[in-house]
């Protein structure tokens, strides 16, 4: 069997989590953004998301509420990161037929954690 290199620098997870984005610089915290990840690394993430048009370049405050795990975090918490858009594309979901809007992020930096 063939396989296919891997090119990026961060391994993917598959990870579903809802996330809430906000472009950085807009006054009253307007979310313009609600979507579901479709994986994440320590680089950055993609989402499956509805709501307004992202640019390629744009800025956004990500927040997602992580779940308990074992040994990391007991109880759950939440993640806060800041993100500047890569990619923005478009694709056909096979379960309904209809296209789905993707959004390539890239973590600005480091990823804050709360309990």
């Amino acid at each position: 069997m063939d396989s296919v290199k891997e090119n990026r620098r961060h391994k993917r997870l598959p990870l579903k989590l809802s996330a809430v984005c906000n472009k950085v610089g807009i006054d009253g915290g307007v979310s313009i953004l609600i979507g579901e990840t479709v994986n994440v690394s320590t680089g950055g993430l993609l989402v499956e998301v509805g709501g307004e048009e992202l640019s390629v370049g744009e800025t956004l405050s990500i927040r997602m509420t992580l779940p308990p795990s074992s040994g990391l975090m007991e109880k759950g918490g939440r993640m806060n990161a800041h993100a500047q858009v890569l990619r923005v594309f478009h694709k056909e979901n096979p379960q309904n037929n209809r296209y789905q809007r993707y959004v390539a992020m890239q973590f600005c930096g480091v990823p804050s954690f709360s309990s």
